[in-house]
């Protein structure tokens, strides 16, 4: 099997992203009554005319084009309710719920009335007097009411696309749906006769328009906030700004570190939240939702450490734009959690120090427990009480990490005890997070406790004789104590001084051993005292030490 890098498996995650970087999409646009609810009407322009009233409010729950009795409008002029899609999109589709009542008799030396609809250039229905060979066509396939200008009554239905021949051919272009009410070019006025039963009432009691947006949007991400390079937070937000013809539905932040379990750690959905200038989806609108400037959003779910964010900017249609992969460093997690303690401030400091000294090092024995008291405050100097305080550990020797050793929690003074046991001469960090959750600590406070080094003794023989060979063997405590030197020094009972004679060095297990023969006849009867002086070590976080001592008596 065949590895891939890092990168193209990254790549290959943003690929399988759902959905990926622009496909075709569509969405609604709703008026008066449709989708089993009310709407304005934000969709439909008016064009005047004179003799014709324009209503186009959505009171009663319809917009509509009205002639009255006695109008006159002038030859070739027309008033239309106009649905016009955004830039760079079409109509795909629509349902109508429509009313259309014709009664025109028109007075001597003028003309009648038309009503129509037409999608695009396309006329698909209406009644009327209007251009011969489009009438004669819409008849043909029983769509031209009243033929060629009578009387006309459509009842109030509801029909689709589907329900008109003329559209059958569709091929999703147009860019208007027009309802409109004229005179047609006869060389005369238009007239309807003052008969309280003449007028014309062309009416759409609701609407659904199926807009096709096929294009993503245009995004720029600002580095700035997350994406500003360096450590970060991780509720830091990123800042962007996108344009798109029907507008933005959503935004998404998307953690693909792990490029097979990609995350979204942030978003804003436009249709249920305002974006910072005020903006709200709004599907009476041929376009809904609100274009982005410099909108801000925030991370809620990101987690502390290194990360591969993508920016995915969603528009109203449901096509999606990639920006990124970014790489962010976040040194806390979006969710910082609780503050951690009462008075807790985004700053805080430590008071520490041994028993019975203020210095802030100390050296004991190896294995002597050690207290250690501590206060933490804040900024202004409050205690911050029921806080924890993590204690980690560093050995003093080269490589050596820091160990999580101990998490305590302070009085409500702010105080705490720690015991610590010097079984290594080691840097001690007092750690304190402004939240609980946060990766990276906002206080530090350090002390240092040495130990010396030490070592058990014994020797092959506690009496030995002149002239015969005596081994002395011993144990470093501790870590580190391979390759350790140790000189191996004795005297008489009772002597003041050591004198060295020999030295050794310590293996893998702190095990060491020298050789020592008595050749001096005086020495029978007469009792020796034998330890081991320990050296330091870069590797070896000890000062330097002894190991207990053993004695003999010479035969």
């Amino acid at each position: 099997m065949h590895r891939i890098s890092a990168a193209a498996a990254l790549v290959l995650a943003l690929l399988l992203l759902p959905p990926a970087a622009a496909r075709a999409g569509s969405y609604h646009v709703y008026t008066c009554v449709a989708a089993g609810r009310t709407w304005p009407n934000n969709a439909w322009s008016s064009t005047f005319a004179p003799g014709v009233s324009i209503d186009n409010s959505c009171n009663g729950n319809q917009i509509r084009l009205v002639v009255g009795p006695s109008a006159t409008t002038p030859n070739n002029t027309s008033a239309a309710l106009v649905f016009t899609s955004p830039p760079g999109t079409t109509i795909g589709g629509f349902t109508l719920t429509r009313q259309l009542d014709y009664t025109d008799a028109a007075a001597a030396n003028t003309h009648q009335y038309y009503a129509l609809y037409a999608l695009g250039s396309t006329v698909f229905a209406g009644a009327g007097d209007y251009a011969d060979p489009i009438r004669n066509t819409l008849n043909r396939q029983k769509q031209w009411y009243g033929y060629p200008a009578g009387t006309a009554h459509v009842a109030k239905s509801t029909v689709t696309a589907a329900s008109f021949p003329a559209l059958a051919g569709y091929a999703g272009t147009a860019t208007q749906l027009i309802l409109r009410l004229g005179c047609f070019s006869r060389g005369t006025p238009c007239t309807t006769n003052a008969a309280p039963t003449n007028g014309i009432s062309h009416v759409l009691h609701g609407a659904d328009v199926t807009v096709e947006d096929a294009a993503p949007a245009a995004v720029t991400v600002e580095a700035s906030g997350l994406l500003a390079g360096g450590a970060r937070s991780g509720s830091d937000p990123v800042t962007l700004s996108a344009a798109d013809g029907a507008g933005i539905r959503r935004v998404d932040l998307l953690d693909v570190t792990n490029p097979a379990a990609p995350s979204v750690v942030g978003s804003e959905d436009y249709g249920s939240v305002r974006t910072d200038a005020g903006g709200l989806c709004d599907y009476s609108r041929p376009a809904p939702c609100p274009q982005l400037s410099h909108e801000v959003v925030q991370p809620t779910a990101l987690a502390a450490g290194q990360r591969q964010i993508v920016v995915r900017v969603t528009d109203t249609a449901g096509n999606a734009a990639d920006r990124g992969p970014f790489a962010v460093t976040a040194v806390t997690p979006s969710d910082r959690g609780p503050l951690n303690g009462t008075n807790a401030t985004d700053a805080a400091r430590f008071q520490l120090a041994f028993t019975h000294t203020k210095a802030p090092r100390k050296t004991v024995a190896f294995g002597t427990h050690v207290t250690v008291h501590g206060r933490l405050l804040n900024v202004s100097g409050q205690p911050i009480g029921g806080a924890r305080v993590a204690l980690l550990t560093r050995d003093l020797r080269r490589g050596a990490r820091s160990v999580a050793r101990q998490t305590l929690t302070t009085a409500a003074d702010g105080t705490f005890t720690a015991k610590v046991a010097a079984t290594a001469s080691r840097l001690l960090q007092f750690a304190w997070l402004e939240h609980l959750n946060d990766a990276r600590f906002t206080a530090d406070g350090f002390l240092v406790l040495r130990a010396r080094a030490a070592a058990s003794l014994r020797v092959s023989t506690r009496r030995p004789a002149v002239g015969r060979r005596m081994t002395v063997i011993g144990r470093i405590h501790g870590v580190g104590r391979g390759g350790v030197t140790v000189i191996l020094q004795g005297r008489p009972r009772g002597a003041r001084h050591y004198t060295t004679f020999a030295a050794a060095t310590a293996g893998g297990h702190g095990l060491f051993k020298a050789h020592y023969t008595f050749r001096s006849s005086a020495s029978r009867g007469r009792r020796f005292e034998f330890r081991a002086r320990i050296r330091s070590g870069d590797r070896f976080p000890y000062e330097p030490g002894y190991s207990s001592t053993v004695s003999v008596r010479v035969r």
